[in-house]
């Protein structure tokens, strides 16, 4: 028995809360993940649907009380590791050198799909970097209140759905766990997404590594890296991927994301963004990435007030008209997405979709205009 798409987060949170095991996550028609129930086993004692964020979603802390700074690692590696200015991973080294746990977004040993996984398993570098895919979470929630519960330090970052389906799913507040949020355009099919490696799969051989927030050509400008066993490497800019294209116009995205009900609160600790009014400030612009930083909570203040500590990165704290563009946003859905959407998931081949005119010239004109600018900026 299948939920209906409706508001659905696929956030997991009644996959790890069924006492019954009767729900698993599965693609539907379109390449989506949606819980699944095991008619054969459920009690249908309505523990799921207690637990599910969108039946009963908390309120949350409005963007505008939050404090907002500028921030950007000392380091350079820790920068170019991350999509902006590292600031997920000097939050995440912080818990680890406590001795914590940090549960994130990592691709499959195969590329083909994302999933929600902790350092725990899997080295901290694969959990940073934005990845424009929704995440299998399974029961990973499960594993972060088992955590938890040993008095770990836990720092959990992902979608503002999927912190709400935490909260949900743990029932009460732990004084050992920092959540992260982030800007979020909206989450594509993780169905269409594998269409996209498997078809350069078929191209350039076996994929090794995945970035779409490549910074060949400097951090603002948005391309799509993938590297391969073979050795070669496919690079493209936001108008010249397929994959990208689809994703900034907005018609792979998941039906709940049109209606995000997160575009002016928050129930994680700290959002984490791009921070685009560099220009406008008394900040250098290296065109290596800059980190905006939103805290919501006295958690989310003490951790910020450590790195600041350490001595590990620059913060500038920010005047409300520097960051308003991030919480003032929405995604909105396109007139034909639908019929789009289907033709994307009919289509075989990604690569053969028609691209118009002006689409092909504007990915020249951006491709150009990043070379330049990366250059000047040196």
């Amino acid at each position: 028995m299948k939920i209906t798409m409706g508001d659905c987060v696929a956030c997991g949170a009644c996959v790890s809360v069924c006492p019954c095991k009767s729900i698993t996550i599965e693609k539907d028609e379109n390449g989506f993940y949606m819980p699944v129930i095991d008619a054969a086993t459920c009690v249908e004692c309505g523990i799921c649907q207690q637990s599910c964020p969108v039946n009963d979603r908390s309120e949350g802390i409005s963007w505008e009380l939050g404090t907002y700074y500028a921030l950007w690692a000392k380091d350079g590696q820790q920068r170019f590791a991350g999509s902006s200015g590292g600031a997920f991973g000097l939050l995440a080294d912080e818990v680890l050198a406590q001795g914590g746990v940090v549960f994130g977004a990592a691709y499959s040993d195969d590329m083909k799909f994302v999933y929600q996984t902790s350092t725990d398993d899997v080295e901290l570098n694969k959990l940073k970097k934005s990845k424009y895919v929704e995440s299998y979470t399974g029961d990973v929630f499960t594993k972060v209140k088992a955590a938890l519960e040993t008095g770990r330090k836990v720092l959990y970052c992902g979608t503002s759905c999927q912190i709400d389906g935490l909260k949900k799913y743990l029932k009460k507040d732990y004084n050992n766990l920092l959540t992260c949020d982030f800007l979020c355009h909206g989450v594509p099919a993780a169905g269409v997404y594998e269409k996209y490696i498997n078809n350069l799969e078929e191209r350039y051989g076996k994929p090794t590594s995945v970035d779409f927030r490549s910074k060949a050509y400097g951090w603002k400008a948005y391309c799509s890296k993938v590297t391969f066993a073979s050795g070669k490497v496919y690079l493209k800019t936001r108008f010249q991927d397929p994959y990208l294209r689809m994703f900034f116009e907005n018609n792979v995205l998941r039906e709940a994301c049109y209606s995000c009900k997160r575009l002016n609160t928050s129930n994680a600790d700290i959002t984490l963004g791009d921070f685009w009014r560099v220009a406008d400030m008394d900040i250098p612009d290296t065109n290596e990435g800059i980190s905006l930083v939103g805290v919501h909570t006295q958690a989310g203040k003490n951790a910020i007030a450590q790195l600041v500590e350490n001595s590990d990165c620059y913060a500038k704290e920010l005047p409300q008209t520097a960051y308003t563009y991030a919480y003032n946003r929405k995604t909105s859905k396109p007139d034909d997405r639908d019929a789009e959407l289907e033709k994307i998931v009919k289509q075989k081949n990604l690569f053969k979709l028609s691209v118009s005119l002006e689409t092909k010239l504007r990915g020249y004109v951006y491709w150009i205009r990043s070379i330049v600018q990366k250059v000047l900026m040196k």
